[in-house]
């Protein structure tokens, strides 16, 4: 069953260690995007555009899973059902909020996890409600206009 869902299968230990190796995972992966999109603020301010950050930051230190593959998270947005439902940047951030709680119960201090937790929502929120922005906009520029012989 799990070879549907990955690649790779790795046994981590004990019952429960899969769940924390996953919240693991998720708690990287999701800081790290965090730390990406408030850099292209920084960026963007300064006139650079996101596909010059990228082909930058691919071949220097910043460079990390979610800066290659920024696009993913972004176009999975864009088909989404609940892309325009208030509560998606909260259902996508949530293995943040998990991840604090997993560590908590082995009295673990995980304050930038936990802070990620609390930001996650609202900046996807922003970026998500943009990246709709300008895909509507490119599907309005893109339709064809409709001649006056077509409208009768």
């Amino acid at each position: 069953m799990f070879h549907v869902m990955g690649k790779k299968i790795c046994r981590v230990g004990e019952v429960g260690a899969g769940e924390a190796m996953k919240l693991t995972n998720a708690a990287m992966a999701h800081c790290s995007r965090l730390v990406y999109i408030e850099a292209l603020q920084i960026a963007e301010a300064y006139g650079i555009s996101e596909k010059t950050v990228n082909d930058v930051v691919t071949t220097s230190t910043g460079m990390s899973f979610s800066q290659k593959n920024h696009d993913r998270p972004d176009n999975h947005i864009k088909n989404h059902t609940l892309r325009h439902s208030p509560e998606m940047p909260s259902r996508f951030s949530k293995d943040l909020r998990y991840a604090t709680s997993v560590g908590l119960k082995k009295l673990l201090s995980t304050p930038i996890i936990a802070l990620g937790s609390q930001l996650a929502p609202d900046v996807y929120a922003k970026r998500w409600q943009r990246i709709l922005d300008q895909s509507s906009a490119a599907e309005t520029r893109s339709a064809k206009p409709v001649s006056q012989k077509e409208k009768a």
